[in-house]
């Protein structure tokens, strides 16, 4: 969907639709405001380009202070959400999320446990005992001997 709005917009400051021979992300002069006035699709990017798009935003965003063009790459921000979200949603959101055609795909990059999970469980094994517990006392609530 989106592919097909970018392929039927015409580019920015070269005055035609992308063509097939077109590189996705191109160089751009821009002025100091960040408006573009020059670009050429033909070439490629420099290697760094996504790198320091990808901090301007966070900077933007709030996550980094100014200036700082490390630490939060883009590849643990992908991991660290994908944790995240397989641990709240489960794995079928997450491989969802990270659009993996095939389930084990993420069960193998994302499907190991850690401390966090393994205290979650401990916590939910304890508050089924205790409410198995109660219900065989015929009590509602689980109470704990003194």
């Amino acid at each position: 969907m989106a592919l097909k709005a970018y392929l039927g917009e015409p580019l920015e400051f070269v005055g035609r639709r992308p063509e097939p021979d077109d590189y996705l992300l191109y160089p751009e002069k821009r002025t100091p405001d960040r408006r573009v006035y020059w670009a050429d699709p033909k070439k490629p990017c420099a290697p760094n380009t996504v790198d320091r798009r990808w901090y301007r935003m966070l900077e933007q965003a709030g996550l980094v202070g100014h200036g700082v063009r490390s630490g939060l790459n883009m590849h643990r921000a992908r991991h660290t959400f994908a944790t995240e979200l397989r641990r709240v949603a489960g794995v079928e959101a997450a491989s969802q999320a990270l659009g993996h055609s095939d389930l084990s795909t993420t069960l193998g990059i994302y499907g190991h446990q850690d401390q966090r999970d393994l205290e979650r469980a401990m916590e939910a094994f304890a508050s089924a005992r205790e409410a198995e517990d109660a219900a065989g006392r015929g009590n509602d609530s689980p109470t704990r001997p003194d």
